[in-house]
């Protein structure tokens, strides 16, 4: 089983201290995580279509609302540009990597930085300010760009660099149908586990930690 728990907006977009991020809270073990799921979808160890599984639990740890579903494969696209991501600011903190952070903090969250230092971020072809955790959730395209790259694409307003991101729309009313939004996201657990661990086929489950707004 491919596991990962951390604060996912941050992880994603710097390279901030991902254990003191990922131990606020307890992440469950596999036993819990069947316990739920054969609470609240028991189709998913018969369903042989399902393969993703999103449980979003309350501040105090205890069942809020989830969903079972057969992802398409632009979602299963978009959850395999997660795991990509998240594993490779693991090896860049570890040092096994070279990643540049620098730019795509810029945009994680609002600056206190001067607009004339902050590098331009794009979502979804629009300027932004920044990547709220939501969205962040739901992206499926990530690039960052420095110098004359970033000039070259997007003229003089990206001299300090551009940091470009698509989210998918369809993952994204996903997560918002269950209730999630760009402030009551406390951190989330992601699971890769393989056929026969929790039903017939491989299957990506979440877990959504909710914070208290």
């Amino acid at each position: 089983m491919t596991r990962i728990r951390m604060t996912f907006a941050a992880a994603v977009a710097s390279l901030l201290p991902l254990a003191a991020a990922g131990a606020q809270e307890t992440s469950l073990e596999i036993d819990q995580i069947r316990q739920l799921i054969a609470a609240h979808h028991p189709q998913v160890y018969e369903d042989t279509a399902l393969n993703t599984v999103v449980i979003v639990l309350n501040s105090n740890g205890t069942y809020a609302r989830s969903f079972a579903a057969r992802f398409d494969s632009a979602e299963v696209a978009a959850t395999d540009f997660a795991f990509a991501q998240l594993e490779e600011l693991m090896s860049a903190r570890a040092g096994t990597r070279q990643v540049d952070t620098l730019l795509s903090a810029a945009c994680s969250t609002p600056s206190s930085q001067p607009a004339a230092r902050r590098p331009l971020c794009i979502l979804d072809g629009a300027r932004v300010d920044s990547f709220n955790t939501l969205q962040t959730l739901a992206m499926h395209k990530f690039e960052t760009l420095s110098g004359a790259a970033a000039i070259a694409r997007y003229g003089g307003e990206a001299v300090n660099g551009a940091v470009v991101a698509s989210t998918l729309a369809t993952l994204l009313e996903r997560y918002k149908g269950l209730g999630i939004t760009a402030t009551n996201i406390g951190s989330m657990q992601k699971n890769r586990v393989r056929a026969g661990v929790v039903g017939p086929r491989r299957l990506d489950i979440t877990i959504v930690f909710l914070k208290t707004e």
